[in-house]
């Protein structure tokens, strides 16, 4: 009975101590549940590890903007992103310090939650993330520790009131700007568009992402290996096709036998897929437009 008497004692400290760490959590990122709403102010932000961007049903999250016109497949249909641009949400820290996270992001005014990429944060900006409990941990790259309480009802680590202010983003805007700019610069110089495989392939998701990347649903993996060895060896893609089949060969007494390939594929149908477009093979292909202008010679005085 003893025994039992100290485990309960213990597992009601335990309990206290968890309520508090949910509490403090709950009251370090401003989350009020009694304020939801669908207005820019109210507006929940799910912190989510799989989302490849951004996301945001408001223009006002912007910090830049670029107009578009692009169809996006969600889960079960296709929705209107209008434009892209870096996205600023306000979080508070454990210490009580206000941080202001940015990222590229998607203007889906069809949209019903916002979308923090945690991974291509970490890709940009360094840190990491954990599941503590309750609890998601954004640790940035200084070390400062973001607490986002899971819900209990979703299951996803929610977070309100993060939309900054016309100040906020005058006042950080320039400074994420050019954070952003440095880093996509150094993307730049270290991207190997040639790698072993289309998933060794990484190019930044600033503003001008590569038709070679993962997310481009457009083309098929078999594609985007073509295109790679395309823009590497600079021949028809027809031509790295067949250097992609195996070679039948014939020798004296009509003896066949088979050799590998020349280049080896990742994919199987590589070497049968149709091929996709170049943007650089269709531009050399242009014929010239004549201007219709007509040359006068000079009068002679």
């Amino acid at each position: 009975m003893v025994k039992d008497a100290k485990l309960s004692s213990i597992l009601t400290q335990l309990g206290t101590v968890e309520r508090h760490l949910f509490d403090s959590s709950i009251s370090a990122n401003k989350i009020e549940p009694q304020s939801h709403g669908t207005d820019h102010n109210c507006l929940l932000v799910v912190m989510d590890t799989g989302s490849s961007s951004f996301l945001t049903p408001f223009k006002a999250n912007f910090v830049d903007y670029v107009p578009c016109d692009i169809l996006m497949n969600t889960v079960g249909y296709e929705k209107q992103v209008v434009g892209v641009g870096t996205v600023m949400y306000k979080f508070c820290t454990t210490a009580g310090d206000t941080v202001f996270l940015p990222g590229f992001g998607d203007h889906m005014p069809q949209a019903g939650v916002r979308l923090a990429s945690a991974q291509s944060f970490y890709k940009q900006f360094g840190g990491y993330g954990y599941l503590n409990g309750h609890e998601y941990v954004h640790v940035l790259a200084n070390k400062t520790w973001i607490v986002i309480p899971i819900d209990s009802v979703s299951n996803l680590p929610l977070a309100y009131d993060v939309a900054c202010s016309s100040a906020d983003k005058k006042l950080h805007g320039s400074i994420l700007n050019a954070s952003l700019a440095e880093q996509y610069l150094a993307d730049l110089t270290t991207c190997d568009p040639f790698g072993s495989s289309s998933a060794a392939h990484h190019c930044p998701q600033f503003c001008c992402s590569c038709v070679a990347d993962e997310a481009n649903w457009n083309l098929s993996g078999p594609q985007k290996e073509l295109l790679q060895w395309h823009w590497k060896l600079c021949i028809y893609m027809p031509q790295i096709q067949e250097l992609k089949k195996p070679r039948i060969c014939c020798e004296l007494g009509d003896v066949e036998y088979q050799l590998p390939p020349i280049i080896k594929t990742t994919f199987k149908s590589t070497a049968f897929v149709s091929p996709p477009k170049c943007m650089a093979c269709s531009l050399a292909t242009l014929n010239a437009c004549s201007p219709h202008v007509k040359r006068l010679c000079a009068l002679q005085l």
